[in-house]
């Protein structure tokens, strides 16, 4: 990857992770003063939790920005969450909570998170961005002094894996992090083991709302001299609900009776007839000038004079935030005003309710004024709501495609919909707005819709026609980007066409290609399209070359979907190439790149998540490993769409390449989760054998074939299903025709079958050219079965230099369940060698180090409990271990003869050998004392 390094994305900046400023006239209640942390909770080397809980308008946001402003003011390390709907997602819960939290630590501890040597070349990048939260946990503790974390609208996180990461973080922060939740009801958290802690401070609804001196007291901080009476009553109406107060001081202080309020708030229902009030007062230039800034949701001071034309709009927003509390300010330097949900609503209605058109005009002129600053997405959707569709389609037609390689679908879908409503006869623009639409449909998995919008745009004929023809471009070269979009489809259906691949790909390389904006944008959609295509025409280097290219380009450019969809193609291009250190990083690249930004479901991602699910296996990580690949199986199941665009789709369709990833690596993780139950293994093996025998149609790589075949016949030799085994051998060399693969799978099974002399035939000419094996995991087979055959025949010098040769290999590769799993030899011949490995001494460590887990746990690898160590277990041959845990399935003799490929004799030797070092004295023995030692 290039440069080595990233930066997590938990680490950028976020207007979500800056508190709201405290108001001006802000009031002071020391009842509800910055807490302090529990002395009791951290006797109990636990950090204090504070439950904010109150209605809307309650003042809670208020509350918690004033105890941030006063913490910081003291020194005190605060990280700020304003939480959203987007954030009931695990995922997206942590990068947003660990931002908060990176922010509050100390410079000088801040600077190791998320720094080169957080995530590297050399590291396993997957298990060091696995361990993120656990750094910064650390880092915290670390920091010594106490850190507040401050997280608004919690209310939002209702799912049960987001309620769950919420609740973890609870368990695992350290005594001195200190955390508060401010919702409108309850979280749905642990409440009451947070109480049995002594941890829990909760203030309720009731405890927010002003008394009768707090309400005085805000009134006289906004210069109201009411009489106690009329203080009392006010309070009473109002049951202190601190939105209704503020509402009320604000009619108040226009000089209306305050009788006449008080009268008008009891008997309409108080909040809109105050927010009608409030508005009633004003001047009527203030009025107008609310309604005329009330459509953007955040207002910038130049944008305020353009929809005014006042010149002095920032001094009256300026003004407006600072005397009242429905007008609020962010920022210090580039300051940008928001009008209280409440008050921009009703302005919003009332401003329809005025006239449609200045409405609309206003949304229109907002329009205008984002696309001039490049902010074309937020643009478009003002431009929707104007109704003026030549600048609907000017904004489409010069930044559509470059919104959709933004990954702003859901906006284009809308304008797209809402200009092909009424468009009849204008068929060039017909054919655009069917051709963006079909790549968004593609980008969701919605294949049929896609194919639907590309035949109404003119069909193949005219994508054949501009591969051919490259002078008859319409303008922002329609053909092209019909043609290229043709190819995308082609990709998901499985149909490629290396002639029509070379051709987009020599029209984005053309040089006439280079121009304006547009043209640049068409360019990417093109190398990007093709880059992926190279792969699954096994054109590997060329595809890495292409994609590496684009991904830069679109990092510069803001392309932010095109990014993502290159690191998960690279993910892939660096599988199949053998450099797994690479697709470790580039996956995990891709994954923590995609959930900020919400893409977590896109089916561009799948082969991320494939990429890392397989490294997680691969490394013992069982649970990622799981995790990873239910990810990927539910983009395949969603019936949904999956860009928040209506595609209606019944299911997403990928390439078929991409669904047998996902298939063949869900039943690598599922047979080993099924280790020490041979039923369900050789269960699992049968089933998946029908989908291998697949591999046949001829459509797949020779790459895929020979991975996919060879985790296969690993998994039938394992669980005694040999003639599984040979017929998956057979269809290996009926696709791939004579080659090194194709000898260290035969060896593979000859070293199965004990025909030793033939595996070593087989062997010797892949050990004297190892470059005849393309799959590079295949040559550590060969080189580990080299070295089984060698401690066989007792030729321990020769069995040690072929190992040695192996791990060289599978370190670089990171493959520790590959170094374990070609035969038991292997293990023994790693734990009777330590010391002797040089520059593979800590990778070796690391293997038995993961096996001897795993053997603990009781997970896939539990046969290596036998080199515990003589405490641990009576000491077995690696056949004496395999068929005590066949014994439990209540195989007869010559059902466990037939399945290791020897004679029933064989196995009654074998047998007698077992109970003898067991203590046995018949099978039901046997199996009592194997289960007893850890052995089964």
């Amino acid at each position: 990857m290039s440069g080595g390094t990233h930066t997590p994305a938990w680490t950028w900046p976020s207007p979500r992770r800056e508190p709201p400023l405290p108001p001006t006239h802000l009031l002071r209640r020391d009842r509800l003063a910055a807490p302090t942390p529990r002395s009791r909770a951290a006797l109990r080397g636990h950090g204090t939790v504070v439950v904010v809980t109150g209605l809307v308008g309650a003042g809670k946001s208020t509350l918690l920005s004033s105890w941030t402003a006063d913490l910081r003011a003291a020194g005190v390390g605060v990280g700020w969450a304003s939480l959203q709907d987007e954030d009931d997602d695990p995922v997206v819960l942590q990068d947003l909570v660990l931002g908060a939290l990176h922010d509050a630590l100390p410079a000088s501890v801040r600077q190791g998170l998320g720094q080169p040597d957080a995530v590297s070349e050399e590291a396993d990048s997957a298990a060091d961005e696995r361990d993120l939260t656990r750094q910064v946990a650390d880092a915290v503790r670390s920091a010594g002094a106490p850190i507040w974390l401050m997280l608004d609208d919690v209310q939002v996180i209702q799912s049960d894996r987001a309620v769950l990461a919420l609740d973890r973080l609870l368990q695992w922060s350290p005594p001195n992090l200190h955390i508060v939740m401010a919702a409108r009801s309850d979280p749905r958290i642990s409440l009451g083991r947070l109480r049995l802690q002594e941890r829990l401070l909760e203030i309720r609804d009731a405890e927010l709302r002003l008394d009768e001196d707090e309400t005085a007291q805000l009134l006289a901080a906004e210069r109201l001299d009411l009489s106690a009476e009329h203080v009392h009553r006010l309070w009473e109406l109002t049951e202190g609900w601190m939105a209704s107060v503020a509402l009320a001081a604000m009619t108040l202080r226009s000089g209306r009776d305050v009788e006449g309020v008080l009268d008008g708030f009891g008997s309409d229902g108080g909040l809109w007839f105050l927010i009608e009030e409030v508005l009633h007062e004003l001047p009527d230039e203030t009025h107008t000038f609310l309604l005329d800034t009330c459509l953007p949701e955040r207002l910038s001071s130049e944008m305020a004079e353009l929809l005014s034309g006042r010149d002095d709009a920032g001094q009256l927003l300026h003004h407006l935030a600072d005397t009242n509390s429905l007008v609020s300010v962010f920022g210090a330097e580039e300051r940008s005003y928001r009008y209280h949900t409440l008050l921009r609503g009703y302005l919003v209605a009332r401003l329809a309710d005025l006239s449609g058109q200045r409405s609309r005009s206003q949304h229109l002129r907002i329009a205008r004024f984002l696309h001039a600053r490049g902010n074309d997405a937020e643009a478009l959707d003002h431009a929707i709501s104007s109704r003026d569709r030549a600048t609907l389609f000017t904004l489409l037609h010069d930044g559509g495609l470059r919104l959709l390689l933004e990954g702003q679908h859901a906006v284009v879908d809308r304008a797209i919909g809402h200009l092909l409503e009424g468009l009849r006869d204008e068929q060039p623009r017909r054919r655009f707005l069917h051709v963006l639409a079909a790549i968004i449909a593609l980008d969701s998995g919605d294949v049929p819709r896609a194919e639907a919008h590309l035949e109404a745009a003119g069909g193949r004929e005219q994508a054949s026609a501009a591969a051919a023809a490259p002078s008859a471009v319409a303008p922002v070269q329609l053909d092209r980007l019909l043609a290229a979009t043709w190819l995308y489809r082609d990709r998901l259906r499985g149909e490629l066409d290396p002639a029509v691949v070379d051709a987009v790909l020599s029209s984005a390389s053309r040089p006439g290609a280079v121009g304006g904006a547009g043209q640049s944008d068409l360019r990417s959609f093109e190398h990007v399209t093709a880059g992926i295509s190279l792969l699954w025409l096994g054109r590997f280097d060329e595809a890495v070359s292409v994609l590496e290219s684009v991904l830069v380009d679109a990092d510069v450019r803001g392309h932010d979907f095109v990014v993502m969809t290159c690191a998960a193609a690279l993910s892939t291009a660096h599988t199949a190439l053998g450099t797994f250190a690479e697709m470790r990083q580039w996956a995990q690249y891709a994954i923590d790149y995609a959930t900020p930004r919400r893409w977590a479901a896109s089916p561009r991602l799948l082969p991320a998540y494939v990429c890392a699910a397989g490294a997680a296996h691969d490394s013992f990580d069982a649970e990622r490993a799981a995790g990873l690949i239910g990810l990927a199986e539910a983009i395949l199941e969603s019936r949904g769409a999956l860009l928040d665009v209506p595609t209606g789709a019944s299911g997403v369709v990928v390439a078929p390449e991409v669904v047998r990833s996902v298939r063949a690596v869900r039943s690598f993780i599922d047979f080993d989760g099924a280790a020490g139950n041979p039923a369900e293994q050789r269960h699992i093996v049968r089933a998946r054998h029908d989908e291998v025998l697949a591999l046949a149609s001829g459509r797949f790589s020779p790459t895929l074939v020979a991975f996919e075949i060879a985790e296969h016949l690993r998994m039938t030799l394992s669980c005694g299903e040999i003639d599984l085994a040979k017929a998956s051998l057979e269809l290996a060399e009926r696709q791939l025709g004579p080659c090194g693969e194709i000898s260290v799978l035969a060896a593979q099974l000859a070293v199965r079958l004990d025909r030793e002399e033939e595996a070593r035939h087989l062997l010797h000419g892949v050990l004297a050219r190892p470059e005849s094996v393309s799959v590079i995991h295949l040559r550590v087979v060969g080189l580990l079965l080299e070295a089984t055959l060698a401690q066989r025949n007792g030729q321990p010098t020769v069995a040690h230099e072929a190992l040695l040769r192996g791990l060289a290999i599978a370190s670089r590769l990171g493959s520790v369940r590959l170094v374990l799993e070609v035969a038991p030899e292997v293990f023994e011949l790693l734990v009777e060698g330590r010391g002797r490995f040089g520059a593979e001494e800590d990778f070796v460590a690391h293997v038995i180090e993961s096996a001897l887990t795993a053997a603990a746990l009781h997970e896939p690898g539990h046969r290596y409990a036998v080199s515990r160590g003589a405490a641990a277990a009576p000491v077995l041959t690696p056949r004496e271990l395999s068929l005590l845990q066949d014994l439990p399935s209540m195989l007869t003799v010559p059902e466990l003869a037939r399945a290791r490929a020897v004679s029933p004799n064989t196995v009654k030797t074998q047998l007698r050998s077992l109970f003898a070092k067991l203590g046995a004295g018949n099978r039901r023995e046997a199996v009592a004392a194997g289960r007893r030692e850890g052995l089964i």
